[in-house]
């Protein structure tokens, strides 16, 4: 794992050369919503389809979920100090996402490291992790316990006022 502090040379190096070529921003809304459209349509299939498409691996409709216990497993051979390192991490995406109820906030994770959001109302989301992209992995699962809890929330909320 490689770590670089915000703001110096090599930090620049490192986001300059990932900057993918500009898109024209209609092109990439067209395109995602047909693969919206297809996974809407045709769900597990069109996942299957489209990893093989755009990641090169070929998955069955039962292996999009890996069980629990697997996952244990093949996270107890990963070295110490990178597992240290993804858990800080998803407590930090946590504490990150568990502020999205609030209707705006910065929240300090430690020196020189700041993220603020303000949040708006949208129709609907959704969240594809290319393979090539595991850097953002760990976003998949936290997200969705904060989402989890507010719907939780809200249907407490709804009972009481039936109530």
């Amino acid at each position: 794992m490689r770590s670089f502090r915000y703001g110096t040379p090599e930090w620049t190096r490192y986001l300059s050369a990932r900057r993918a070529p500009a898109a024209s921003s209609l092109a990439v809304e067209r395109a995602v919503a047909r693969i919206v459209e297809d996974v809407r349509r045709h769900g597990d299939a069109a996942l299957v389809r489209l990893t093989a498409r755009f990641d090169g691996v070929r998955l069955a409709p039962g292996t999009l979920r890996v069980p629990a216990r697997e996952v244990r497993r093949l996270a107890a051979q990963a070295p110490l100090s990178l597992r240290r390192a993804l858990r800080e991490m998803a407590a930090r995406v946590r504490a990150f996402h568990a502020r999205q109820r609030d209707p705006g906030f910065t929240l300090r994770l430690g020196p020189g490291a700041r993220l603020s959001e303000v949040v708006a109302p949208i129709d609907s989301a959704a969240l594809y992790v290319p393979e090539k992209s595991k850097q953002t992995q760990m976003i998949d699962g936290t997200p969705s316990d904060a989402a989890r809890e507010l719907v939780r929330r809200l249907r407490d909320d709804a009972r009481a006022l039936r109530q």
